[in-house]
């Protein structure tokens, strides 16, 4: 296995060997008390020493393309489908020999208004990773962070003006619609404007800096403030460490989930169902091909923004984590009686078995070692999700599998010309994202595999 390295053993010992000398006299009276025989404590101390402390096999290379590349992908697709959404409205039978028109599109129906409203909600994350790839390569690191700070307050500024002036002007427009029609009415209209915007500005209300980021750039407390790009297992045997980098790991999953739904929300809305909001009233088209096209992309910009997101030496860091968390199942009142335990202690990992009390329930250790808080969903949801390394990778393959399949179904059964034009791009558009989701899947499973036999040995 190419792409994986085993952590050094023999390291582990040297290194745990000096450790072990240096524990006081008094510590090691305490341990040989803890463990002596007679004793039936059902908790245990975890010493860098310890023979049951997790051994992880990390990733060591890096399966995400440049930001660059991916967000030119990214735009690429949205911008294809804004195209084949417009090509659903606005399409002709010009092979007619009775049709007037000579184009394979009604191109003088098209609003240019909502085209550039469109385009300020779709590309800024681009033009921000232009701006940082520049910075980077022209300016030294130690001016890099200052000058991405007010390159971005510019970017943001700029951009907001022109979003709001083309807002201004399709709000403002003076067409000869039907008020009858709901697409035609001036509070509807001005919804579909500022949904987008507000949506943004809710999500975003304590860090708008952050919406033309798909990866977060700093996570933690205020106190706190981690670069994203140095998140790393620490493999430590303290359990307050391993609680305190469970936290910051979950919030920055968190923040990187919400990251990727909003950005698909985003490019599915504003690709999708606002050029069908502003079609003229006479402008007749099929709903369910315009709602079919909203789902298919929606869908597609999940897989995309998520198999950047979440790359499997991510993924690999989480699961390292998870397993020196543990978790806790609770007992029931009959158990509970029979049952021989302590109180929960925070400063101590507990072993396989053990039972402990906390706030007047008990609770029993399900995992080799626990440093979970027993009454914590946040660290049973965490290890539930991240415990096993391939599980997340391989739930993305499996819903890209079947975006993929029903592409296909619906491609057999279209007899539509556009329909079947529309469908073969969105698919074609897709393989960038299965490819990666593929070979990610295989190298966490091939992990996994390696995890379980060292675990066995």
């Amino acid at each position: 296995m190419k792409n994986i390295r085993k952590t050094s053993v023999a390291n582990n010992r040297n290194t745990n060997g000096s450790n072990f000398n240096s524990i006081s006299t008094g510590q090691n009276m305490q341990k040989s008390a803890i463990f002596s025989e007679g004793m039936n404590l059902n908790y245990m101390r975890t010493f860098q020493s310890d023979p049951n402390s997790p051994k992880h096999i990390s990733i060591s290379y890096e399966s995400s393309d440049h930001s660059l590349i991916y967000e030119s992908v990214v735009l690429f697709y949205s911008l294809s489908a804004f195209l084949l959404q417009i090509l659903h409205l606005y399409r002709t039978v010009w092979w007619l020999p009775q049709s007037y028109e000579k184009n394979a599109l009604k191109f003088y129906l098209i609003n240019p208004y909502v085209i550039c409203f469109v385009l300020t909600l779709i590309i800024p994350r681009w033009l921000w990773t232009c701006c940082q790839t520049l910075i980077i390569s022209i300016f030294p690191q130690s001016l890099q962070e200052g000058i991405k700070h007010y390159c971005q307050m510019i970017l943001l500024a700029t951009l907001g003006i022109i979003h709001f002036y083309f807002l201004y002007l399709i709000a403002s427009e003076d067409s000869n619609l039907d008020k009858t029609y709901i697409k035609g009415h001036p509070i509807f209209r001005l919804c579909c404007l500022i949904y987008p915007t507000l949506i943004m500005a809710v999500i975003y209300r304590d860090e708008f800096k952050n919406v033309v980021e798909l990866v977060p750039s700093k996570i933690g407390t205020r106190d706190v403030l981690l670069q994203s790009s140095l998140l790393q297992h620490r493999c430590s045997n303290d359990p307050v460490q391993v609680r305190q980098e469970v936290e910051t790991l979950r919030k920055d999953f968190n923040c990187r989930l919400r990251n990727v739904l909003f950005h698909s929300h985003t490019i599915a809305v504003t690709c999708t169902l606002l050029p069908c909001c502003f079609a003229q009233t006479f402008v007749h088209f099929d709903m369910c091909v315009a709602i079919q096209h909203f789902v298919l992309v929606w869908a597609g910009s999940l897989t995309l923004n998520a198999v950047h997101a979440f790359p499997p030496k991510y993924c690999d860091i989480l699961h390292s984590s998870a397993r020196h968390l543990g978790y806790w199942d609770r007992v029931g009142a009959n158990t509970a009686q029979t049952v021989q335990c302590v109180e929960w202690c925070p400063k101590t990992v507990w072993k396989q078995g053990s039972f402990v009390s906390f706030d007047d329930i008990i609770y029993r250790a399900r995992s080799d070692l626990n440093s979970a808080e027993p009454s914590s969903t946040h660290h049973k949801r965490f290890y539930t999700l991240f415990i096993n390394a391939a599980f997340f990778q391989i739930s993305l393959l499996v819903f890209q599998l079947v975006l993929v399949l029903l592409q296909l179904i619906l491609l057999f059964r279209s007899n539509e010309w556009y329909q079947m034009i529309s469908l073969s791009l969105l698919q074609a558009s897709g393989g960038y994202a299965l490819f990666k989701l593929m070979r990610d899947a295989v190298v966490v499973w091939r992990l996994s595999l390696a995890e379980e036999m060292l675990k066995t040995a």
